[in-house]
């Protein structure tokens, strides 16, 4: 079976629903240190900061890599999208 979910990422969200921009900002790094400490227990060093491996991700319509047909290969499963 597929699962949809719908994932809003918002910098700037109000209290309650993310935090300010300084927060976010903290988190993010954060997140990019304990990220960077597990693969360097994995023996994976050197690899870059998971901030800008997703950045990289949806930088240009080249590196989306097939994303332009989501849509469409989830309508043809059955998913009613807008």
């Amino acid at each position: 079976k597929e699962v949809l979910h719908r994932e809003t990422w918002r910098v700037g969200a109000g209290a309650g629903e993310g935090g300010d921009d300084e927060t976010q900002a903290a988190n993010l790094a954060e997140y990019d240190v304990t990220l960077a400490s597990f693969n360097a227990g994995e023996r994976r060093e050197g690899v870059p900061a998971w901030t800008q491996r997703s950045a990289r991700r949806i930088e240009t319509v080249e590196s989306l890599h097939g994303r332009h047909v989501l849509k469409d290969v989830l309508r043809e499963k059955g998913f009613d999208l807008r």
